[in-house]
């Protein structure tokens, strides 16, 4: 799975931001086993901020200098200022577009081996998309991490995934490697084909 970037799609309800949140060990799984490495290891991008609102840039890499061993404060300096994002502001006034940033930049800077993207591009415009998921893109290439990303933007799966997965219902229902896929729409008529059978679809 080194290297990949897992489109991770479906319906609203069907699962996708409580799997992430399963692999980011948030919660807790009812059965089974998994087989994931330590939580250091794993970046968290999800569409809310998990830090305290009072703090700024500046006083949130302090905690994180602590919270993660393999912390790169060179490279949370280089995204800080890719980003332009305020280093004194407290980072509850910061836009969703800004906080997707910082969200994006801390992930990135303490060597994760998966990323879990909920939506990461969300709340931005269309030339800062671009350029997060090309920087993803990047990043998977240079460090030979996983991705996952959940979204609803089928531009972002055609752009930069390997790999695409359907969810329906808390279940896996298609998945195929973007190579197999002609075009978004063959993904498009493919849900709605397996939502026919079962009687779902409106």
């Amino acid at each position: 799975m080194k290297n990949d970037i897992i489109g991770l799609i479906g319906d609203n309800g069907a699962g996708k931001t409580t799997f992430l949140k399963i692999i980011a060990q948030l919660i807790p799984i009812d059965s089974g086993e998994s087989n994931l490495p330590f939580q250091e290891k794993i970046g968290v991008v999800f569409d809310q901020l998990p830090f305290p609102g009072n703090l700024s840039i500046y006083e949130l890499e302090e905690v994180l200098k602590r919270l993660f061993t393999a912390w790169d404060p060179t490279q949370f300096s280089y995204y800080i200022q890719l980003f332009k994002l305020p280093i004194d502001t407290p980072v509850k006034n910061f836009s969703k577009g800004m906080s997707m940033k910082l969200n994006i930049a801390v992930s990135l800077s303490h060597r994760a081996q998966i990323l879990l993207l909920d939506e990461l591009t969300s709340g931005l415009d269309p030339i800062v998309r671009i350029d997060i998921l090309n920087l993803i893109e990047s990043y998977v290439k240079e460090n030979g991490a996983t991705v996952v990303m959940s979204t609803h933007i089928l531009d972002d799966i055609d752009k930069i995934a390997t790999k695409v997965v359907l969810m329906h219902n808390g279940k896996f229902i298609l998945q195929k490697e973007m190579r197999d896929i002609p075009d978004m729409y063959y993904l498009e008529k493919s849900f709605k084909e397996i939502l026919d059978k079962q009687g779902e679809y409106n």
